[in-house]
């Protein structure tokens, strides 16, 4: 075991780190990318508020109530759509146009609109959002892992998910309060987009392979037999992670409380927990180490079975908390390892399909919990098979002589 570590260690000290005229990347370019990667959650939640106002300003539209909707789910159907082909159009046009051209299609799509007189025309401008974000996640993530080395890194990784978690909570505040003037108005801080552009366009260089071209045929393939198991915790956990967060509003009323207020509260517990937990991985977090991710996922799971059994708001606030604060470490701990074993060359397919299962969950989870809560009778009863999934996945993710345990310790630095 020592060997193969050795030997992916040689591995990556020689083909993973890219350079690029002898630029280093700092704390700007870090920071920067970060924010970039904010922008896909601003396309999904901040107009979460003026859903109803918009249904009823398209009543007269047949199949309103369901459309309607899907102007919030659309861009992340498209993100599971198009991340894994992200590589494709890097490849051609290398990281620093693609992102730049991203951004600019956002700001394009996400303000359409402010003018768009159909809902049909709106549907259409989100589903071309959701090309955007699924660029812009997969690209931002490529870049720091081509920028920064190992721990640097994985620390950024890391503060991603916080960065996420963090502006989700704003960006629902910003929706709340810009509708309030007109359901129109969310769609302006799509600007923001535009904001970061000159930003990029300053600081962010295209890097540049440690491979040379003329030994493009020597490139490692991606290695996938190390990344699916990531592939598959990623989806099941990252599901469970956002169900948390979809559902929370509903398992508040199912212990008695119809505050707005206390919901808030609750939904913040969670989100705060999520930041504490990545901040956490990124400070004292190693993605070699499997039992980390372990003891997150156990943490996660007892969260539910909390969530389960609560009996008032303040258990329920306990358990979202605690699910956030462990999906939040253990997130950045899988984003992480699914980056430890790739190179310049193959990052970037490797990542979008990442980026692909995590958001196919965040569609799918609330779906099981729907047909879960119908099974069980009880919504808060359908929290225990998510909490059970988790379960069987800590197990399983140090079980002797499973696969997901044979690939993940084939990870450099990962402990036998």
């Amino acid at each position: 075991m020592p060997l193969m570590t050795a030997k992916w260690t040689s591995n990556l000290t020689s083909c993973d780190i890219s350079v690029s005229d002898g630029r280093k990347a700092g704390k700007v370019q870090g920071h920067l990318l970060l924010l970039i990667a904010c922008l896909p959650i601003l396309g999904m939640l901040v107009i979460a508020p003026i859903l109803p106002d918009l249904q009823r300003h398209f009543e007269n539209v047949r199949g309103a109530a369901y459309l309607a909707p899907l102007t919030l789910t659309a861009p992340a159907i498209m993100v599971v759509i198009v991340s894994p082909f992200a590589t494709g159009l890097v490849a051609t046009f290398g990281r620093r146009r693609t992102l730049l051209g991203a951004m600019m299609l956002y700001t394009v799509a996400a303000t359409a609109p402010l003018y768009l007189a159909s809902l049909w025309a709106i549907i259409a401008s989100r589903l071309l959002v959701g090309a955007a974000e699924a660029l812009l996640m997969t690209v931002s993530t490529m870049l720091l892992g081509d920028y920064y080395e190992a721990r640097q890194r994985e620390t950024y990784l890391s503060m991603q998910v916080a960065y996420t978690s963090v502006s989700a909570v704003l960006f629902l505040l910003i929706g709340g309060a810009l509708g309030q003037m007109s359901w129109r108005t969310p769609f302006v801080a799509y600007l923001s987009a535009l904001v970061l552009l000159p930003f990029a366009l300053g600081w962010i260089w295209e890097p540049v392979s440690p491979v040379p071209r003329a030994d493009a045929k020597d490139e490692p393939r991606v290695p996938w037999r190390l990344l699916w198991p990531i592939y598959i915790l990623t989806f099941v956990a990252g599901g469970c992670m956002n169900l948390v967060s979809v559902e929370l509003a509903y398992l508040v009323e199912a212990v008695g409380t119809a505050s707005n207020l206390v919901k808030g509260v609750v939904a913040a517990a969670n989100s705060s927990g999520i930041a504490i937990g990545a901040l956490l991985m990124g400070w004292r977090g190693d993605a070699g180490a499997r039992w980390q991710a372990q003891i997150a996922l156990l943490l996660a799971a007892a969260g539910f079975g909390v969530i389960a059994l609560a009996q008032s708001v303040v258990v329920v606030a306990l358990g979202a908390a605690v699910i956030g604060a462990a999906s939040g470490f253990y997130l950045g701990w899988l984003l992480a390892a699914a980056n430890r074993p790739l190179t310049f060359a193959n990052r970037g397919r490797a990542i979008g399909i990442w980026m692909s299962c995590y958001f196919a969950a965040t569609v799918i989870a609330p779906l099981a919990a729907v047909a879960a809560a119908h099974l069980a009778g009880k919504l808060q009863y359908a929290m225990l098979p998510f909490g059970g999934a988790l379960l069987v996945a800590a197990f399983l993710f140090r079980a002797k002589g499973t696969m997901p345990v044979v690939a993940l310790s084939r990870e450099p630095g990962a402990d036998s």
